[in-house]
């Protein structure tokens, strides 16, 4: 992920890994789903709330970084971001809407 520079110089090419994910549903989802066509494949949550984590992005620094969000059978919401072990309540409120708008097969 190439990110601009501030001074005009080259910018930084930062790198994601992703994982070790869970991803569950109490029902399966539509045959020939993919990601793209609904908001629960494992880079959806990042994905849809990168803007959270621009300064991190922005930095040379190494970070670790935790997401998890849930919407239970009521359709009550839940979520938690960690950056480096720390609560990062801006994550966690774009990980809210994500689940909220995510448009999953039930």
């Amino acid at each position: 992920m190439p990110q601009p520079s501030e001074d005009g110089a080259p910018g930084l090419l930062r790198k994601v890994f992703m994982g070790p994910y869970a991803h569950h549903m109490t029902a399966a989802a539509s045959a020939g789903e993919e990601c793209g066509d609904h908001d629960s494949c494992p880079c959806c949550p990042f994905t849809n709330s990168i803007d959270a984590f621009s300064e991190q992005l922005a930095a040379q620094a190494f970070f670790g970084i935790r997401l998890y969000a849930c919407r239970d059978d009521n359709g009550m919401l839940a979520a938690d971001c960690r950056v480096n072990g720390e609560d990062f309540p801006a994550g966690a409120e774009l990980l809210r809407a994500v689940i909220r708008n995510a448009q999953l097969t039930q």
